[in-house]
């Protein structure tokens, strides 16, 4: 991709500042306001915008930089045969060069993935971490037998999955699908816009990669201290058998070799709780970041 120089112009109450910003084919990226940098990464076929409101809570206290990841949202794919590997070795030099004191790394879904995967790799990654509705494997939940070499094999189809769909099918298969992880009916229209703008080739490999990676061992020696965000539906989650106390127990077990995260439900919501809980999302992020840092 030719390199350019992208100006992002960040509001403020009272003043504008512009900040010049080397574009990386692995993503794009808005900056706002000042204070210690916080990251935002959103999950799959989402842009950035996903976290509109998060950046209007905190954009007076920290740098926020938000991702949007490519491939996703009319963001230009990436070429190459791997796609998350190439984000997340990115995404981690990107965090290291602009991190601070006090940084935090907020992940939602496939971003909560990422933000796991580069924290096993690099314990200095950042000071705290939020996953939001994310697992280091997702498909054990179903299938807890599951090993990487089977998942390897079971889930090869998704890479093509979306190859062949014409844009009709493609906006009908992603309307269902968001039906049930969004409450907030209001939102649905919104996340389907930038759903919809997403390259099908990577929308396919990336879920195969997702499903495809087994992260339970690897976080183990993770020491960041990280608060895990997952949600529950009294309406949605109870049909299928779920209560609180199993689906708190269903990550607490995926999360228990990480030693410095826990595990918070959040209630009416589903998969997207920044958009249909936030006054709680918001309550718990700002609790986390109050926490003094513990050793572990």
């Amino acid at each position: 991709m030719k390199t350019i120089i992208n100006l992002f112009i960040l509001v403020a109450i009272s003043t504008s500042t512009i900040f010049p910003i080397k574009e990386n084919p692995a993503f794009k990226i808005k900056i706002y306001g000042d204070g210690p940098n916080m990251f935002l990464i959103p999950g799959a076929t989402c842009s950035g915008e996903v976290w509109n409101e998060t950046v209007e809570k905190y954009k007076n206290d920290y740098r926020i930089h938000v991702f949007t990841l490519a491939g996703y949202g009319g963001v230009e794919a990436l070429k190459s045969d791997e796609i998350l590997p190439v984000i997340k070795d990115e995404l981690t030099k990107y965090i290291l060069k602009h991190k601070s004191e006090n940084s935090i790394l907020i992940g939602h879904s496939i971003g909560g993935f990422l933000g796991m995967w580069m924290a096993s790799e690099d314990n200095n990654l950042v000071d705290k971490i939020i996953i939001v509705d994310a697992l280091p494997f997702l498909p054990a939940v179903t299938n807890p037998a599951l090993t990487e070499e089977i998942a390897r094999t079971s889930f090869a189809n998704f890479k093509d999955f979306y190859i062949n769909m014409d844009s009709t099918t493609v906006e009908t298969n992603q309307r269902m699908v968001l039906q049930g992880m969004i409450k907030n009916s209001g939102k649905i229209e919104f996340v389907l816009q930038q759903s919809i703008k997403s390259d099908k080739r990577t929308m396919g490999v990336t879920m195969y990669e997702l499903m495809s990676r087994d992260l339970r061992d690897d976080i183990a020696g993770i020491t960041i201290p990280t608060l895990v965000l997952t949600s529950f539906d009294d309406s949605y989650d109870t049909l299928i058998g779920m209560t609180e106390s199993k689906k708190q127990a269903l990550y607490q077990d995926q999360f228990k070799l990480w030693k410095s995260s826990r595990v918070k439900l959040i209630g009416n919501s589903r998969h997207f709780i920044m958009l249909d809980n936030p006054v709680t999302f918001f309550e718990e992020i700002d609790a986390f970041v109050k926490e003094k840092k513990m050793s572990f």
